[in-house]
C-alpha cells in the first residue's frame, strides 16, 4: 500500500500537534505563579510600573498620575533589609534619590515610598496595597515590576 506524503504528514503532525498544545495549556502563565513573601525572595530591583488610587468603596479606581521624573526610576530592596531610590532617567527637581531601609512583617511592608500590605507578589510584580492614605477608606494600589 503507497501512502501519499501528505497523508503520512498528517499523521504524523497531527498528534504532535495535539501533545503540543496540551503542553502548552497545562503550562502555567508566570503571572499566575505565587511567590514566598520574604525578604529574600521580594529583594531585587523594581520599577513603579503603575499607581491606582480609589476614594471609597462607592467610586471607581483611576490610575494615578507618575510624574515623568518618577516613572523611569529604580528602586532597590536588599535582602538585608536597606534600600536605594535611584532618581535614575528624567531626574526631578529636586534630585529625588536617597538610601534607607526598608520591612517587612508578615505581609505587612515599608518601603518607604510605598507602605502598606503585600496584595501579591508573583517574583515579578510586587502589589502594595496602601488605604487611608489621604483619607478615610480611600485605597492606593503600587505595582512595582522587577527589573
Amino acid at each position: 500500500m503507497k501512502y501519499s506524503k501528505n497523508l503520512i504528514m498528517k499523521k504524523l503532525l497531527l498528534p504532535l500537534c495535539i501533545v503540543f498544545l496540551a503542553t502548552a495549556a497545562c503550562k502555567k502563565n508566570k503571572d499566575d505563579k505565587n511567590c514566598d513573601v520574604t525578604a529574600a525572595s521580594i529583594a531585587g530591583t523594581y520599577k513603579l510600573s503603575s499607581m491606582k488610587y480609589k476614594l471609597n468603596s462607592s467610586t471607581p479606581e483611576f490610575d494615578a498620575p507618575i510624574q515623568d521624573c518618577q516613572g523611569d526610576d529604580i528602586l532597590v530592596l536588599n535582602a538585608n533589609l536597606t534600600l536605594a531610590y535611584q532618581d535614575a532617567g528624567t531626574i526631578c527637581s529636586p534630585d529625588g534619590s536617597f538610601t534607607g531601609n526598608w520591612s517587612l512583617t508578615g505581609n505587612t511592608i515599608d518601603v518607604e515610598l510605598y507602605a502598606g500590605t503585600v496584595e501579591s507578589f508573583n517574583c515579578s510584580k510586587l502589589v502594595i496595597v496602601a488605604t487611608d492614605v489621604q483619607t478615610p477608606g480611600d485605597k492606593l494600589t503600587a505595582t512595582l515590576t522587577r527589573q
